[in-house]
This record gives structure tokens, sequence and C-alpha cells, in this order.
């Protein structure tokens, strides 16, 4: 997911730093306890990675805004 900017300061220090990194999605289960630990599984699950591989941040939208 390319992004002209960036969207976290996360995502700033690594362009500023030249890591090179993929923005990656999945759909949140509102049954789920902790975002962290959800998005680790789902994120592990879709592709070739382990859990100790996944770095996140989370940018997450509420219904009310």
């Amino acid at each position: 997911m390319p992004v002209a900017r960036a969207a976290t300061p996360a995502i700033a220090a690594l362009v500023a730093a030249g890591v090179a990194h993929e923005g990656v999605q999945y759909r949140h289960d509102p049954r789920s306890a902790s975002f962290g630990e959800e998005a680790v599984n789902e994120l592990a699950q879709a592709g070739d990675l382990s859990p100790a591989q996944i770095l996140k941040t989370l940018v997450v939208a509420l219904p009310k805004g």
C-alpha cells in the first residue's frame, strides 16, 4: 500500500531512516479483545511472516469518529 506521505509518526521514522516497509490491512473482528494480538495473528496467517517479524502501527476508525 504505497502512501504519498507518512500516515503515522512510526511510518515517518521508517521513511526518514530509509527502511523498506509495507503497509497492510486486515478486517477487524469486533469480538476481538486485543487489537495488537489480533493484528499479529491475522497478518502472520495471511503471509509468510512469523509473529516476531511483524511490527505494527494501528490506525483505528471509530464508528462515531
